[in-house]
């Protein structure tokens, strides 16, 4: 370690250059690793591939309705639902609300997964 990294008012330079030392080495394998953006990119990738029949909408409110869909898929995956069920769900429950709040609950972030039908248990 070069003299002059450490202070010379410290004193002798081993035992604290050796703890510095350690200390950098423990903390080094972190810094060598590469940004890693995987898992957003594989979540976004069903998106991105539909994103190709936003094409053949044939006018902009029809691309605005698909791309609210998608967002519903995509965030009720996040969440950990399945999209059929949930789906499910808020067809049915979507006619009853009325208010803000109701609207608000029926979101993939707001809802309860034990509301959730899911699939039929076969014995």
């Amino acid at each position: 370690m070069p003299e002059q990294v450490i202070p010379k008012c410290i004193g002798t330079p081993g035992p604290i250059a050796y703890v510095l030392v350690a200390k950098f080495v423990d903390a080094l394998p972190f810094y060598r690793q590469a940004p890693d953006n995987n898992m957003a990119e594989n979540t976004i990738r069903p998106f991105v591939i539909d994103r190709k029949n936003w094409l053949f909408s044939v006018i902009p409110e029809g691309a605005a309705a698909s791309a609210a869909i998608y967002s519903l898929i995509e965030t009720a995956k996040a969440n950990g639902l399945e999209p059929y069920w949930y789906f499910r769900y808020l067809l049915e429950k979507l006619p009853d609300a009325m208010t803000e709040d109701d609207y608000k609950a029926l979101l993939p972030q707001y809802l309860d997964k034990t509301k959730l039908a899911g699939p039929p248990h076969i014995a």
